[in-house]
């Protein structure tokens, strides 16, 4: 049976209102080392607000932190999945679109979010090629085919340990 959405995600989502300011949302994103916050309605998922989103839509623009909300500058036009759907699936789309994760909603509200690293920590390692960029014939060669960036990703995800590495 194809592992499903809901067995891999995170259901414990850090997220903001929309009247959060901006500056607020940059201390929750500080505090929790989080790069991207979900924006709810009570539980209705209605955008998602990225340290990006501050650095390009706020500060680049030489807007004032302090009077900026997270209404005006999260994205809205959203990619979501539900928890029952397969993570394959998920994965082949997020590469589709070059994201590294995608919000999880059941009937409008948001139930989790699902990361490529979220599924590779509850993947065999010999299985985690899926979640890395497309390999090089050299990187064939050497270190079971990863290159030295996807050594360096696999290993700070813990799916290589020192002595798995030719």
């Amino acid at each position: 049976m194809p592992a499903q959405v809901r067995n891999c995600m995170t259901s414990h989502v850090v997220k903001v209102e929309p009247f959060t300011s901006v500056v607020e949302a940059a201390r929750v994103m500080t505090r929790t080392d989080i790069g991207p916050l979900p924006v709810v309605e009570g539980d209705r998922l209605v955008g998602i607000v990225t340290d990006r989103d501050l650095v390009s839509r706020v500060l680049a623009e030489g807007r004032d932190p302090n009077e900026v909300t997270v209404r005006e500058v999260a994205s809205t036009d959203l990619l979501t999945t539900e928890p029952d759907r397969d993570v394959d699936e998920v994965l082949d789309m997020l590469a589709e679109r070059q994201l590294d994760r995608i919000l999880v909603v059941e009937q409008g509200r948001l139930v989790g979010i699902l990361s490529k690293s979220d599924v590779a920590h509850s993947r065999e390692p010999a299985s985690f090629g899926k979640f890395l960029p497309a390999r090089t014939a050299r990187a064939e060669r050497r270190n079971g085919g990863l290159t030295a960036d996807e050594v360096g990703w696999a290993r700070r995800a813990g799916l290589l340990q020192p002595e798995q590495l030719v």
